[in-house]
This record gives structure tokens, sequence and C-alpha cells, in this order.
């Protein structure tokens, strides 16, 4: 994995530089004013992530949907529990298997980065 420490180090110094640049030209800017500059330089900097970084950079980050599960588990004090198909697609579960409903809930277009811990 290190050969994508280059790309990480290349986006961390995008990410920098464009939260500084939001920072320092706040003042002189002509048009509208943002209202909080905290979240002015913060959607800069997320901005500038998502169209810097590289897929290589995203995986060196992140160490994948199997690890932020058990993670979540951990944080919300459940025993993990994951179903593996025959096609070997894993599925885990976030509540009691014995139960009247299920959710299938497929994450969307962006399959290339597994799920954050977001709470």
């Amino acid at each position: 994995m290190n050969n994508f420490r280059g790309p990480y180090l290349l986006s961390l110094t995008f990410l920098v530089t464009a939260a500084l640049y939001q920072l320092l030209t706040a003042p002189i800017r002509s048009g509208p004013r943002p209202k909080d500059l905290y979240k002015d330089v913060v959607y800069a900097t997320i901005r500038s992530l998502l169209a810097t970084m590289s897929i290589g950079a995203e995986k060196y980050l992140d160490p994948g949907t199997d690890a932020n599960y058990h993670e979540f588990a951990a944080k919300k004090n459940f025993q993990p529990d994951t179903l593996v198909l025959p096609s070997g697609t894993k599925a885990h579960w976030l509540g009691p298997k014995k139960t009247d409903k299920v959710i299938v809930w497929f994450h969307g277009e962006y399959y290339h980065c597994p799920p954050m811990i977001a709470c």
C-alpha cells in the first residue's frame, strides 16, 4: 500500500492550500459573503478533496467495509454478524436476524469506496 502515499500527500497539500486560500481571501472576495466562515472553509476543503483525491488514495485512507463494520459494532455494543453468500458477497447484519421484516440497503453509485463510520 505504500505506493499510494504519494497521491495521499499530494491530496493533503491541495486540501491545506484550499483551506488557507478560502480563509485568506474571504475578507477581500467580491460577491455575496458567507454567513459562516468556518463552514465556508470546510466546504471548500471538501470540494477540493473530492476533486483531487484518487481512488487509490481513498482506499489507502479507509480500511474497508469489514473493518468499518466491526468498528461500528464495537461502538454500538452489538455482536457483529456477517453472512457470506455463495458468490462471496457479504451481508452485515445491524439487528436481530429473527424479525418479520428485513431492509436490504445498497449504498449507491460510489462502489469503489467502503462505507465510512459516520455516527
